[in-house]
């Protein structure tokens, strides 16, 4: 399984407001991925609002087929400056 971020173009962010950023994650092998999930651990930044269900602090991303993709949105507050 792959991950990919993109957003809109890169931006200072102040401590206290929002950005969306897209993840795509895609399955490059030949068999499908079952039970896929991933976690968001980035100090300094808080999940506000995500495309994917939560369940127990991990994104549930289900089954990827063979090359297949998932994409999500998500929503992050800074919470405070990069390194303090």
């Amino acid at each position: 399984v792959n991950l990919v971020a993109r957003s809109a173009p890169l931006r200072y962010v102040r401590p206290g407001e929002t950005f969306d950023l897209d993840v795509t994650i895609t399955n490059e092998g030949s068999e499908p991925a079952e039970g896929v999930t991933a976690t968001l651990d980035v100090p300094g930044l808080t999940l506000v609002a995500v495309s994917a269900p939560v369940e127990a602090g991990r994104l549930v991303l289900g089954p990827i087929a063979a090359g297949g993709a998932v994409r999500v949105a998500l929503t992050l507050l800074a919470d405070r400056e990069p390194g303090s």
